[in-house]
């Protein structure tokens, strides 16, 4: 191979690399920013208000009790993260259930949005559907919804 050759060559291999570089740095720069906060908030609600649960059952409370515990708590965390929409839906042991979104201390009483299909519920919320299991015994579940910058997060537990 000529001298002329090698050196098409090599600038041809540092044309691509350039190329290269230039697209990694456009995907790593335009990639979607994940919100951990939102989950952090889902997974310590869900973590607390299985904790409202047990202390409830400990000390012989009804399911409606619990239940108005449950939302109480959920208001007082909206209260802290006034930014977020955090929703609670919450099944009885009898497979009753029971919904509300909070958002800075005002809640909203979602229980007309649920549908129960007997072995899960399903709540249509704003444009979204989620579908619940029920298990035996008490079901919680948290979702929590935050909007930013033309960006949705969702979380849910």
């Amino acid at each position: 191979m000529n001298k002329r050759a090698q050196f098409f060559l090599i600038a041809a291999f540092i044309v691509i690399v350039v190329f290269i570089s230039l697209a990694l740095v456009y995907i790593s720069s335009y990639s979607p920013r994940d919100n951990f906060e939102v989950e952090s908030i889902a997974k310590n609600t869900k973590f607390e208000g299985t904790m409202i649960i047990n202390q409830g059952y400990n000390n012989n409370l009804s399911d409606l009790l619990i239940s108005q515990n449950l939302f109480d708590f959920t208001n007082i965390t909206s209260l802290s993260f006034p930014t977020y929409e955090i929703t609670c839906v919450i099944i009885d042991q009898n497979g009753n259930p029971l919904a509300k979104s909070f958002t800075n201390g005002k809640g909203l009483d979602l229980s007309s949005s649920l549908t129960n299909l007997g072995e899960s519920v399903t709540l249509n919320l704003n444009t979204y559907e989620f579908s619940f299991n029920k298990s035996r015994g008490f079901n919680y579940y948290v979702i929590v919804i935050s909007e930013e910058n033309d960006e949705k997060y969702i979380a849910l537990e």
